[in-house]
């Protein structure tokens, strides 16, 4: 007969499997390391883990605990380590390494982690090794509010924002407005009349943090109706540049003014004028319209491009389509003095405009008195 016998020879190994590392971090945040750590033994194994700060020349600083650190405002925490002490073979564990930073514009730190067998005497020691990133930025919004057109007696509130969206406090650059019209104008802190301004912020802004600034916007002249100027702000700092426009449009302004009247009696006539001018920014059209006292022959006198009804023997009334910005119109009407009476008589003439718009809705009236063939001025 035949004996046989086997003998199991333990071997024990171990492996880092992969490294996941977080080489910057922001201000103030928080980023992990991941090391997989597998057991190439043939054996149950289970491993210990520990973590130390190295100070600027590599060297090893002292902690008082073995799987976390606080170190010039770091601090660092080893997680899942519990999950090492005992391992299958080719099993593997995940160790997390939490790293939170300080609130600094700059900062590096490197930690080692050891990693040592419970049997076997095996060690692995890795150099982790992670530095603050500062990030610069800036944003610059231009907010009309509901303001997208100018009048001439209604001035606009804008608000400039400059935000800061880097990861520090940092002191803001220079904001820039201007307008390409020279047709409004921009108000700042009661210094009217420009065209544009520039403003510092006195205090650096924290993440997220935003710098708000009012200013008006105003008219220097009327234009046009429907004409467009565009605003635009924009930022300048820290290698950042950005920029922002709002546009608004001048207003349409439908307005009228009467610049001379006259009445005469001349050849048995009452003549009645008026000179209007359109003192809107648009052209308009224009009505008149005439009345008279009596049923005497009268009329209006026709200008260029009215229209009318010409199937009337008289001209009682016509309309002009459009007049156009300070354009001048004559409006004349006149009517024949009707014969004298026994009694003295009050005559009068009226003469109405009016547009479309109603800019312009109104009646002027001239008048005189026909004296009665049996009056006798010097009982008066």
């Amino acid at each position: 007969s035949w004996g046989y016998s086997i003998s199991l020879i333990p071997v024990h190994g171990m492996v880092i499997d992969s490294v996941i590392e977080s080489i910057t971090i922001d201000p103030s945040s928080a980023i992990r390391h991941y090391v997989t750590l597998r057991n190439t033994g043939n054996v149950y194994n289970g491993f210990e883990i520990s973590i130390n700060p190295l100070g600027a020349q590599g060297q090893d600083l002292a902690t008082e605990e073995l799987r976390r650190f606080a170190h010039e405002g770091w601090n660092v925490t080893v997680h899942n380590w519990a999950a090492a002490s005992a391992l299958s073979p080719n099993e593997s564990v995940t160790i997390e390494v939490a790293v939170n930073s300080p609130y600094a514009a700059e900062g590096e730190l490197s930690a080692k982690l050891t990693i040592v067998s419970q049997q076997g005497g095996l060690i692995q020691q890795l150099t982790l090794s992670t530095a603050i990133e500062l990030v610069h930025g800036h944003s610059v919004l231009l907010d009309g509010g509901d303001c997208t057109s100018l009048d001439r007696d209604v001035n606009c509130i804008f608000e400039v924002a400059v935000t800061n969206l880097g990861n520090f406090d940092e002191q803001p650059g220079l904001v820039e407005c201007t307008t390409d019209a020279d047709w409004i104008e921009l108000d700042i802190e009661n210094d009217s009349g420009q065209t544009s301004f520039e403003q510092i912020p006195t205090s650096p802004l924290s993440p997220a943090q935003t710098y708000l600034r009012e200013f008006s916007v105003g008219l220097s002249e009327v234009v046009d109706a429907g004409t467009l100027a565009v605003i635009e702000c924009t930022y300048s700092g820290n290698q950042v540049w950005d920029s922002s426009s709002a546009e608004v449009t001048m207003a349409e302004i439908l307005e009228w003014e009467v610049i001379s009247n006259g009445s005469e009696i001349l050849d048995g006539r009452l003549n009645y004028w008026l000179e209007v001018q359109n003192r809107g920014n648009r052209a308009e059209g224009l009505e008149a319209s005439i009345s008279v006292s009596h049923d005497t022959e009268h009329g209006l006198e026709l200008p260029e491009n009215a229209s009318w009804d010409e199937n009337s023997s008289r001209i009682r009334s016509y309309s002009l389509s459009m007049v156009p910005r300070e354009g001048i119109i004559l409006v004349s009407g006149w009517m024949a003095l009707p014969a004298a009476a026994v009694e003295s008589d009050d005559i009068w003439l009226e003469i109405t405009i009016s547009s479309p718009s109603n800019s312009i809705a109104e009646t002027w009236r001239t008048s005189t008195a026909v004296a009665g063939v049996g009056h006798d001025p010097e009982v008066d």
